[in-house]
């Protein structure tokens, strides 16, 4: 269904689904912080697909701050890139 998130069921990040895995590569090049992968959610049919992850957000900085953010990396075509706006702080 176009927009819906289909969720996905899996247990821990080693068994993520391989198009998942490769999304989240473009999380590893985004600048400021560095994000570590805790749960895949699912995909959304859009543009493309759009894979959401729930991650821990650890800013680059003398005393790092740490959040629980959303995260989205759309895939078209065989290019990943982040969504824009879609870095969401879940728990500060």
């Amino acid at each position: 269904m176009l927009g819906a998130i289909q969720f996905e069921n899996f247990i821990g990040l080693t068994s993520m689904p391989q198009g998942a895995a490769s999304a989240w590569s473009a999380v590893d090049n985004l600048l400021g912080a560095k994000y570590t992968p805790l749960v895949f959610v699912g995909t959304q049919l859009v543009n493309g697909v759009n894979y959401w992850f729930i991650a821990e957000q650890a800013t680059i900085a003398k005393n790092p701050e740490r959040h629980i953010v959303a995260i989205a990396v759309n895939e078209n075509c065989g290019q990943y890139a982040v969504v824009p706006g879609s870095i969401q702080t879940l728990i500060a």
